[in-house]
């Protein structure tokens, strides 16, 4: 990633030295500010420019997304920096991945930098030098990368020194709310569902409880990679036919200490709330969650400030007022839908859960009892599940594939995976899964 001011030569041109000087490093400390909550690496800081790597030092699974990320919050970040009466900073920033070759320190002393030999700082210093005002330009290998979870206006093919003409780039306009980040970075139908028919058979009998209103919480632990939300959506796609209703808690790793974080989310966009709305539309699209204006109105005053309802309330505030009774609101809020049918609640990668939000799944995990409700839980082995021992509860830690499933010989035809399945005749203990064939 490079970032630089936009119209750093006049603003050297009319601001005395001690000013500029103040204006860079209030600039430069923002952005590394920025770059560190994402895990980057700022490589080198050249005046008003600045050179951030991702995926090195240190590696992620998600570094495209965290340096997109990044860029928006510096770009959010440059109002903050006005020093002096009438003075607007404002910054370009240019975004491109691929493959590249990290070297030792070339130069000495405070001029020191990692080189990084490859297209791809190339590209992204040139889209840097081509993006708008306070704006965001990612290449065609960043936007593979980060799909749908972000908000993307295609601009004309560019024409780069010594890069080439007709290259495609595309200007980030915002973040996007993913109900599920599986959905969000994968096509669930590009590859067959294999390997997995016992933990699928599992998660259906349990989902046969919950629907007879026998409440269950199950547990899906594995390493990243493994397919946990690959089974989930086959899951979902198995009991599509049937009525019932379905919550996505999505848990961000950038937002592990925003209290209810994944469960606004959904209220958000349960509710038809955008972030165009004017705070008194939101207000009018969620009262309409509620059935009696009473509830709506304190509903309001709850959840106004974290939610955007309030005229003067800053981004990402906590909900107001008593805990108890927020965490109440949103547990009725999310157990409604079980009234009328069955209700599926997938919280996915619980690793990243806020607090708070893990609080309120405790109180929906006490009363699912006679509801018909499965919450289904994924996780990676680091996070401890704090629910201990229930009588409606399953874990399933997955394994890797064997060798036979991953040469696909274990695979099962979708038409088979969508047929419903027939009742079973067998009498199976209550906690055992039933692998019957349709046949029986």
């Amino acid at each position: 990633m490079f970032c630089d001011i936009v119209d750093s030569t006049r603003l050297a041109a009319t601001l005395d030295l001690e000013t500029l000087r103040s204006v860079i490093d209030a600039y430069q400390h923002e952005v590394a500010r920025c770059v560190a909550r994402y895990d980057g690496f700022v490589a080198k800081f050249m005046g008003d420019g600045v050179l951030v790597y991702f995926g090195y030092p240190q590696a992620h699974e998600d570094d495209a997304e965290r340096a997109v990320r990044a860029g928006l919050d510096i770009v959010a970040a440059m109002p903050s920096l006005r020093t002096i009466e009438r003075l607007q900073i404002s910054c370009r920033i240019g975004i491109a991945s691929g493959v590249v070759v990290v070297g030792d320190s070339i130069s000495v002393g405070a001029a020191a930098e990692i080189s990084v030999l490859g297209e791809t700082p190339n590209l992204a210093a040139r889209l840097q030098a081509v993006a708008p005002c306070n704006g965001v330009i990612i290449a065609a290998g960043t936007r593979a990368l980060v799909a749908n979870l972000f908000s993307l206006k295609s601009i004309d093919p560019l024409d780069l020194k010594g890069i080439g003409n007709g290259v495609p780039a595309w200007l980030v306009t915002a973040a996007r709310d993913a109900a599920s980040r599986f959905r969000a970075t994968r096509d669930p139908a590009s590859a067959a569902f294999v390997g997995r028919d016992a933990e699928l058979t599992l998660v259906l009998d349990r989902w046969a409880m919950a629907a007879a209103a026998e409440g269950q919480l199950f547990l899906l632990s594995g390493e990243p990679g493994l397919g946990k939300s690959r089974l989930c959506e086959t899951v979902l796609s198995c009991i599509a036919a049937a009525p019932h209703a379905e919550i996505r808690l999505q848990c961000s790793p950038y937002h592990a200490n925003s209290a209810l974080y994944p469960v606004l989310r959904h209220v958000e966009r349960n509710a038809g709330l955008t972030h165009e709305d004017p705070p008194a539309v939101r207000r009018e699209h969620f009262g309409r969650l509620f059935a009696d204006s009473r509830t709506a109105e304190r509903a309001i005053t709850l959840l106004g400030p974290a939610l955007g309802l309030a005229e003067t309330a800053p981004a990402d505030a906590a909900p107001a007022g008593s805990m108890s009774e927020t965490l109440t609101l949103m547990q009725d809020l999310l157990l409604a839908p079980a009234i009328d049918q069955p209700l599926c609640i997938l919280v996915e990668d619980a690793q990243w859960l806020d607090p708070t939000t893990q609080e309120l799944l405790s109180l929906l995990i006490d009363h699912l009892g006679d509801r018909r409700v499965l919450m289904l839980i994924t996780h990676r082995p680091e996070f401890v599940p704090p629910w201990g021992s229930r009588a409606h509860l399953t874990q399933l830690a997955m394994n890797r594939l064997s060798a036979g499933a991953c040469a696909g010989r274990s695979a099962t035809s979708p038409a088979a995976r969508r047929s419903p399945r027939k009742s079973c005749t067998k009498s199976w203990p209550r906690r055992t899964a039933c692998r019957c064939s349709s046949k029986n």
